[in-house]
């Protein structure tokens, strides 16, 4: 695959990278959500009266169950510690991270060009998540920065832009990507949403053998920028499959229209699920500060 390619694919490669990391940050805070400390708001449980005066009683040799349970424990008095020291550091630091940085350990963009010139903080967030880092890959570097940086990760590292034009096809590309006219038995339902692309409806196809509910994006295929963009979502999107993106099935021409069949993901937009994220952090950090409070009242 060429390096032009890659970059045209670029949307692509950011929705994965987003959706691991969206989803890795929700499973990571709603582990101390409120709901799982809303024992330790009021008064000490009977559970805690149970362990205070068990404490006050004789000492018991350790048993190698007791001896990983403290362990566990001040592995996660570390992470707190951490998450603590991570929480101190001011805007404007985190801003100017990567400023002391040469400008032979930069991009064009002014982002390190290597993993190990990322932040500890931004680096243990990738390593518990699992995305493949391949920092020889400029495009594939980028799309991770653009991802850390739009989740709010790192602000130190600045978004880059896509610097190729999108892709142009011949009759015969054009041909093979498309399939032919809306058939009859193409039937829409209500609209579900609408945007500066087009407008999206909930479909039926009966010729299209599966159980998950449709979604039929309609899109202006007059221009010739309208055109050329259309043809490149189909082709990547048909192209690269992944099981965080949503299916797609086939691509319709209507008049002056395109009729792209997709899989209607139900779950909301990737922007709603960044939003939910935040406000899990800020609900976390509320509940926090409530019970430093109320240990230090």
């Amino acid at each position: 695959m060429t390096n032009t390619n890659w970059w045209n694919s670029f949307p692509f490669i950011c929705t994965q990278i987003l959706i691991s990391l969206t989803y890795a940050l929700r499973e990571k805070k709603t582990t101390d959500s409120p709901r799982s400390l809303r024992s330790s708001r009021g008064g000490s449980t009977s559970r805690e009266r149970k362990n205070s005066s068990a404490a006050a009683s004789p000492a018991i040799p350790s048993s190698p169950l007791a001896v990983a349970n403290t362990e566990k424990k001040k592995e996660k008095e570390k992470e707190k510690e951490k998450e603590k020291a991570k929480q101190q550091e001011s805007p404007r630091t985190m801003k100017a991270r990567y400023k002391g940085l040469g400008a032979e350990l930069k991009n064009e963009a002014g982002n390190p060009i290597r993993y190990d010139l990322l932040h500890e903080s931004t680096r243990e967030e990738i390593e518990a998540v699992g995305i493949e880092v391949d920092e020889k890959d400029p495009v594939k570097w980028s799309c991770l920065l653009n991802c850390l940086r739009f989740l709010k990760i790192d602000i130190g590292i600045h978004f880059s832009q896509k610097v190729t034009p999108p892709r142009e096809f011949d009759e015969l590309e054009v041909a093979d990507i498309l399939d032919g006219p809306a058939p009859p038995k193409l039937k829409l339902m209500k609209e579900i949403g609408s945007g500066a692309y087009g407008r999206v409806f909930e479909g039926k196809l009966p010729s299209l053998d599966t159980k998950k509910h449709l979604a039929v994006k309609k899109m202006s295929h007059k221009e010739k920028k309208e055109i050329v963009q259309n043809l490149n979502e189909i082709f990547y999107l048909s192209k690269y499959g992944h099981p965080n993106i949503c299916h797609y099935f086939k691509a319709f021409t209507c008049k002056d229209e395109i009729w792209m069949v997709t899989e209607l993901m139900q779950g909301g937009t990737l922007s709603e699920a960044h939003r939910y994220v935040q406000e899990e952090e800020e609900e976390v950090e509320e509940d926090r500060v409530r019970r430093e409070s109320i240990l230090t009242s």
